[in-house]
């Protein structure tokens, strides 16, 4: 069994697949969140990972947006039916439907919201229910640590901080602690910036960062911007990256 890591697909449903084709039956892959919003195909994307039995699919900051959206309309509306034009409304009037229509969310949270009663209610419990932190130890032995947006070990972080926090990019690692955290939430090109490169251990063609002496790795290589996914195997640290079509 292959266990690996994505993040931060943003809608990009074809890299989603392409993906797929790359791993074997009882290959597991951890999805580390943001799987919609930007891309084209936001709300299908979303569906895709959630219902795939192959993925563990993990709490990102824009499911968490979108959820706190979902929240607010059925304090609302419940479960009745409603026009496009009040959807619409809703989303731009609400203080949180503002924050997710700015980042990339709003089509996102207007496909699931034409979806039937039911189908609604399951996706908005189902993404709840996303985790936002697992841990396990690798086939080398090495403690894993996985989450949206990163942080430093030992885990105490709120969950604000595990979907959002930044600021352990500049933390002193405790050498006495082997384990290795994998996030995404954070492009490679604004990690380098913060990190200012010579605090990285390496990066890998644009597409994955090695840095708190290779304690951290992150792996968001922008997906919606550059038609570009990381795969990360969990156990080798290798990494692929998978390129869509250009006519994606």
């Amino acid at each position: 069994m292959g266990r690996y890591a994505i993040s931060d697909l943003h809608g990009c449903l074809h890299l989603f697949r392409e993906v797929k084709e790359m791993l074997s039956d009882g290959d597991v892959l951890y999805v580390l969140g943001d799987c919609g919003d930007r891309g084209l195909d936001s709300w299908r994307t979303i569906e895709a990972v959630l219902n795939d039995p192959q993925c563990v699919y993990m709490m990102g900051n824009h499911e968490d947006m979108l959820i706190n959206v979902m929240r607010k309309w059925y304090e609302v509306f419940g479960d009745t039916e409603q026009e496009p034009s009040v959807i619409e409304s809703f989303l731009l009037e609400d203080e949180d439907g503002y924050l997710l229509f700015r980042n990339g969310g709003g089509i996102t949270f207007l496909d699931w919201a034409a979806l039937d009663v039911d189908s609604r209610r399951y996706y908005y419990n189902a993404l709840q229910l996303r985790p936002l932190y697992i841990n396990f130890v690798n086939d080398n032995g090495i403690l894993i640590h996985l989450s949206h947006a990163g942080f430093t070990p030992p885990m105490n972080e709120s969950r604000d901080d595990l979907l959002w926090n930044r600021e352990h990019f500049f933390d002193e690692w405790d050498e006495s602690d082997n384990s290795v955290v994998v996030h995404g939430h954070t492009i490679i090109p604004h990690l380098v910036n913060y990190l200012e490169m010579n605090l990285c251990s390496y990066i890998d063609g644009g597409h994955i960062i090695f840095y708190a002496n290779e304690h951290k790795i992150g792996i968001d290589c922008a997906s919606a911007f550059t038609n570009q996914i990381c795969l990360l195997n969990l156990d080798t640290f290798e990494s692929m990256l998978i390129q869509g079509d250009d006519n994606e």
